[in-house]
């Protein structure tokens, strides 16, 4: 992987030096693919080496990053590279909100994910399902589970098509909550 990372850096050199800019989009890819492999630290450095040569990012190179972040337990530091997008125009979308949601809800800050939540709302951008889902696994793994029946039902109420795994996190958690007798009522209401 080394030996990539070295190709792709003087590839880049050569590439400058005829004139060629690295477009956003192989700099993304390259930025996603760091982050399939797990290779934090060198993403950000990356990053960092793309705006010092005067690279402007967009959505696209914001994503990867923040997303990996997220995964990684580094829910702070995805929320300094939100702050970065806002710095420089770059309006986040859904998928980058979710991501922050993902990486608090999985580390049962449920307060910072709905934080998140609300930004993203406030800007207008609509949540989608894969959103709500986030929100009602974290509701369910600290107990929460009124509300995250709450969350699904307002995320029927709003329209958002549901999947198998949005029924089955409260249904488990109720079941594991010896919830049954709500379980059944909520069931046929």
């Amino acid at each position: 992987m080394l030996d990539i990372l070295y190709r792709y850096s003087t590839e880049g050199e050569r590439t400058r030096k005829k004139g060629l800019a690295c477009g956003p989009n192989n700099s993304s890819t390259f930025l996603h693919q760091l982050a399939q492999f797990k290779m934090v630290e060198t993403a950000q450095r990356t990053f960092v080496n793309m705006i010092a040569s005067g690279f402007k990012p967009n959505l696209w190179t914001y994503m990867p990053i923040i997303n990996m972040l997220c995964r990684h337990a580094l829910v702070p530091e995805a929320e300094l590279y939100l702050g970065r997008m806002l710095k420089f125009d770059v309006c986040p979308d859904v998928y980058v909100f979710t991501s922050l949601i993902l990486g608090y809800g999985r580390y049962k800050h449920i307060k910072s994910g709905f934080r998140v939540w609300k930004e993203m709302t406030d800007q207008g951008i609509t949540p989608n399902a894969l959103t709500y889902n986030h929100l009602i696994n974290a509701l369910c793994h600290v107990v929460r589970v009124d509300d995250a029946l709450d969350m699904l039902n307002t995320m029927i109420r709003n329209g958002i098509e549901s999947n198998t795994r949005t029924f089955t996190l409260p249904i488990s958690s109720m079941c594991e909550a010896d919830m049954a007798m709500r379980l059944w009522i909520w069931w046929l209401l």
